[in-house]
């Protein structure tokens, strides 16, 4: 099952071609590009399923 109708609200970013990116991730996982990484208003998930993150998309939706 994939993001549906959520994935507008998603950027999707290839850490390996964007430095900034990669460091970010890093940052925020001691060290580690884990990937999937994503981030919310809501929070920060790693290899999180799909419908978990449409909830958290849900949750930080004004």
């Amino acid at each position: 099952m994939g993001l549906g109708s959520a994935r507008s609200q998603v950027s999707w970013v290839n850490i390996w071609q964007d430095p900034e990116a990669a460091r970010f991730v890093a940052d925020r996982r001691n060290g580690n590009e884990t990937v999937p990484t994503a981030v919310t208003g809501a929070g920060e998930m790693v290899e999180a399923e799909a419908e978990t993150i449409k909830a958290h998309l849900a949750s930080s939706s004004p």
